[in-house]
C-alpha cells in the first residue's frame, strides 16, 4: 500500500486518530478527529496543535495520567469515556478515548463518538428505574388488595349468616297462635266479650304480617349484600390477576369475549344503576390475538365508563341499550369490535381526541 493510500485509509476511519510527541504536539490527525475536536477546541480557546493542552480543558484526569505514565510504551488508558458539555441546546458530546504510548517520544490518541451508546444506556437505566417503580407500586397494590380482600371476606361471611337466618321462629309461633285463636274464636268471644276475640285475632294477624314483611325486607337486603360482595370479590380477583406477575408491555394470547367479560365485571354496575340493557354478539370462536391484556382492559373500562356516563344526560324515557359485537372483517382479516349505545353521543369537537394519548 502506497503512502498516499495509507493516508486516505486513515482519513476514512470512523473514529479519531491523533499522533503526538511526548509534549502533546500534534504530528498527525485524521479527518474524523478534526471534525469532532476542532469545534471543541475553539469552544475552549484552544487549537489542535497540542493535544495535551486540549485534554487539560476537556479531560484533566486523562492529561494527568499521561504525565504520570512511566513505561516507554503501552496503554495509558482504554475506552475512557469523557463527557464534553456544549452550549445549549446542543447535548453533551460523549467520546471514548484510548491513549497508547508508542515509544519514548510518541503517543497515539484514538477516540470515537459514543453518544448513541450513552443514550441507549440512559434509556435502559430509565426503563429499569421505571420497572422498579412499577414493581413497587404493584407490591403496594397487592398488599392493599389483600387487606381489602380480607375485609370483604369477613363482611361476606357475616352477610351470608344474616341471609341464612331466613326462618324466624317468632313468625312460626305467631302463626300457630293465630291458628289456635281461629279455632277457639267462639270460646274467646265468650271469655272476653263480644267482638274481643275477633279484635285479638286481627291484632295477632297484623303482628304476623308485619314480621313477615320485615323478614322479606331483611332477606332482600341480605341477598343484595351478597350480590354486592360477590361483585367486589370478582373485581378484586381480576385486579389481583393483573397485579400478580404482570409487567407493563407483556403480550399474551387474548380471546375477545374473555376480555369483554373481565371489563364488564368491573363496570357492569354502572350500567345496571342507569337501567341500561347490555346485549352481545361476540362469538367465542373468534381468533385469538396478541396484546397487553392489562392495557386493553383499561381501554375497555374507559370506553364503557364514558358510555355509561353518557346516559346521565338522557332526559327522556327511552329504552336504554348498549350493544357489543365482534367479527372478523373478511376484506383484511382484522378483528373488529363495535360498541354502540343510544345515549346522547359525543360532541363533534371531541371526536378527534377520543384516541389521543
Amino acid at each position: 500500500m502506497s503512502a498516499q493510500a495509507l493516508v486516505e485509509f486513515i482519513n476514512q476511519c470512523p473514529f479519531g486518530l491523533i499522533q503526538t510527541d511526548k509534549n502533546g504536539k500534534v504530528l498527525m490527525v485524521n479527518a474524523f478527529a478534526s471534525q469532532l475536536l476542532f469545534p471543541v477546541a475553539i469552544l475552549h480557546g484552544q487549537s489542535l496543535e497540542n493535544c495535551w493542552d486540549l485534554l487539560e480543558e476537556i479531560a484533566p484526569e486523562l492529561r494527568a495520567r499521561v504525565l504520570t505514565y512511566e513505561p516507554n510504551y503501552g496503554p495509558v488508558c482504554e475506552n475512557e469515556r469523557v463527557g464534553i458539555p456544549l452550549p445549549e441546546p446542543t447535548p453533551t458530546l460523549y467520546l471514548s478515548f484510548s491513549i497508547i504510548r508508542l515509544g519514548a517520544d510518541s503517543y497515539q490518541v484514538a477516540f470515537k463518538d459514543v453518544n448513541n451508546t450513552v443514550k441507549a444506556e440512559e434509556e435502559a437505566k430509565a426503563a429499569t428505574a421505571e420497572a422498579a417503580t412499577q414493581a413497587g407500586k404493584a407490591e403496594m397494590a397487592s398488599g392493599i388488595l389483600h387487606d381489602i380482600g380480607n375485609a370483604v371476606t369477613a363482611f361476606g361471611s357475616h352477610t351470608a349468616k344474616l341471609h341464612a337466618m331466613g326462618n324466624w321462629d317468632e313468625i312460626a309461633s305467631l302463626t300457630r297462635l293465630k291458628s289456635l285463636f281461629e279455632a277457639k274464636e267462639t270460646a274467646i268471644e265468650q271469655a272476653l266479650g263480644a267482638g274481643k276475640g275477633a279484635a285479638l285475632l286481627k291484632f295477632v294477624g297484623a303482628i304476623e304480617a308485619g314480621l313477615i314483611q320485615r323478614q322479606q325486607a331483611v332477606q332482600g337486603i341480605g341477598q343484595q349484600l351478597l350480590e354486592v360482595t360477590s361483585h367486589i370479590q370478582d373485581i378484586l380477583n381480576i385486579q389481583r390477576h393483573y397485579v400478580k406477575g404482570r409487567e407493563a408491555g407483556t403480550r399474551s394470547p387474548i380471546r375477545l369475549i374473555s376480555l369483554l367479560e373481565d371489563a364488564l365485571v368491573i363496570v357492569g354496575r354502572s350500567f345496571e344503576k342507569r337501567r341500561v340493557t347490555i346485549t352481545q354478539e361476540v362469538p367465542y370462536h373468534l381468533p385469538e390475538f396478541s396484546g397487553d391484556r392489562t392495557k386493553l382492559i383499561q381501554v375497555l373500562i374507559n370506553l364503557f365508563k364514558n358510555a355509561a356516563e353518557a346516559f346521565d344526560e338522557v332526559q327522556d324515557e327511552r329504552d336504554r341499550r348498549l350493544h357489543i359485537s365482534g367479527q372478523v372483517v373478511e376484506s383484511d382479516g382484522e378483528l373488529e369490535l363495535v360498541i354502540k349505545d343510544n345515549a346522547i353521543g359525543a360532541a363533534p369537537e371531541s371526536l378527534e381526541q377520543l384516541f389521543a394519548k
